[in-house]
């Protein structure tokens, strides 16, 4: 899906185990950087937000995963989630979800 954040055009997605997933998406879940925990709880690689986590020598640590329920939205292009409620008010949809 893309969305406008501060006027750039962005990746997105609302978490969702029913709507259609971005090839990116698809490619995580193949990864097992999101896995499901049940119907309302995703859980998140972090790093894998990142597109040059896999090259660079940052080190993580603790606070790898994040647990993220649906609605809430991944801004692929920025490496972000974002809780719904923050989402609506500060990014702007371009088409339908």
């Amino acid at each position: 899906m893309k969305a406008s954040y501060k006027g750039k055009l962005i990746d997105v997605w609302r978490i969702s185990q029913t709507a259609p997933y971005p090839n990116w998406v698809i490619d995580a879940f193949k990864k097992q950087c999101l896995t499901w925990l049940d119907k309302q709880n995703l859980q998140v690689l972090i790093p894998a937000l990142d597109p040059n986590w896999a090259s660079d020598s940052h080190f993580y640590g603790y606070g790898m995963y994040a647990t993220v329920q649906v609605g809430d939205v991944i801004d692929h292009t920025n490496g972000r989630i974002i809780p719904a409620e923050r989402f609506d008010k500060a990014y702007r949809t371009i088409g339908d979800w």
